[in-house]
């Protein structure tokens, strides 16, 4: 009986034709110190509660990249080591797992490494995977998905030419079609050869405050920094008007705790001509953001080629991702790795 196989979603597309070139961009590693070793009897329960974490992925008679789902035996690496060092490697695309785990015993502690290619995992499973793992660590059991992120790319080829879909379509083409605002940095205009780093700078925000004030004004906690982003980026330069993307998860209710990788890319426009007040600006952005992802149903891979849109800048909101875990009542912080380039 042949196996079952499906279609990648555009997202899913987008990352592994990035990926073509090799390099660890779309590797999501991590470790998280342990207190005991029933790691591997664990990590075989997430899997089965989360079969897709096994999708493989190939080419059909067609030509076509398509995944399945590929059940083998689970086996964990470990390794003992007075210095943990892991370096990230590529992944090999096709008819490969599509995860790694390795258990370091570093002098007295457990390390665990763990390590999915993103077209798999998005930041919400890696969250639903922490909290069932360490659940499975405490014998817990677990709920295990009814739906994943195949069914997921089968109703978005379903949902392509819908009225809904038309709907999405028209929204954004009145948002951004034909727009010539370009918000792409601004390069040093020297002879000498550009070089790109990584400056990070810490900016330390109350939360408290934050909270206070997206209360105050009823909306999103993403639509609060997409909005200083975008007052940002519009400042930088020097222009009225700002066009960036974002991401949203576009997770509903039944894959809310599903394996996969669901984020969908969208654009974010905003007209400073059309706002005078920091509150006007917070309500007009969360106004938006929240109609963007109801017509996210809309491709921005359709955008580009129907609609001509175009944005070099992406900023994504995080905030919601807190890797924590909780065994026997002990916090543990589980730390993503930073790759070799400096980049998270």
């Amino acid at each position: 009986m042949a196996k079952q196989v499906f279609p990648l979603s555009k997202s899913e597309e987008g990352i592994y034709i990035s990926s073509m070139n090799g390099g660890d961009a779309y590797n999501l590693a991590h470790t998280v110190k342990l207190g005991k070793d029933q790691v591997e009897v664990a990590l075989k329960k997430v899997i089965e509660a989360h079969p897709y974490l096994l999708t493989q992925l190939s080419t059909d008679e067609s030509g076509r990249i398509v995944k399945q789902i590929v059940k083998s035996d689970f086996s964990l690496d470990y390794e003992e080591t007075k210095e943990l060092h892991i370096d990230s490697k590529p992944y090999e695309l096709q008819n490969s797992p599509l995860y790694r785990f390795k258990l370091y015993k570093v002098k007295d502690e457990l390390v665990l490494y763990f390590d999915f290619y993103h077209l798999i995992m998005d930041g919400t499973s890696i969250k639903v995977f922490i909290d069932d793992f360490f659940a499975a660590l405490e014998g817990k059991e677990l709920v295990k998905e009814v739906k994943n992120a195949n069914d997921y790319a089968l109703l978005e080829e379903k949902n392509i030419g819908s009225k809904h879909y038309q709907e999405s379509k028209d929204y954004y083409d009145k948002l951004v079609g034909g727009l010539e605002t370009d918000s792409s940095l601004v390069e040093d205009k020297k002879d000498e050869t550009i070089s790109y780093q990584n400056i990070h700078r810490k900016l330390a925000i109350s939360n408290t405050k934050v909270k206070e004030v997206t209360k105050k004004l009823k909306i999103k906690t993403s639509s609060y920094f997409l909005a200083a982003f975008s007052y940002l980026l519009a400042k930088y330069g020097m222009d009225t008007e700002a066009l960036f993307l974002t991401v949203n998860n576009a997770r509903t209710e039944d894959v809310v705790r599903s394996f996969g990788s669901y984020v969908k890319t969208y654009p974010l426009y905003v007209n400073f001509d059309n706002v005078s007040k920091v509150e006007e600006l917070l309500k007009v952005v969360n106004e938006e953001n929240i109609n963007n992802i109801a017509h996210n149903d809309y491709l921005f891979s359709s955008m580009v080629k129907d609609l001509g849109v175009s944005a070099d800048v992406l900023f994504a909101y995080q905030g919601d991702y807190f890797y924590k875990g909780m065994l026997n009542g002990k916090e543990l912080t589980v730390e993503q790795l930073e790759r070799k380039d400096g980049k998270e």
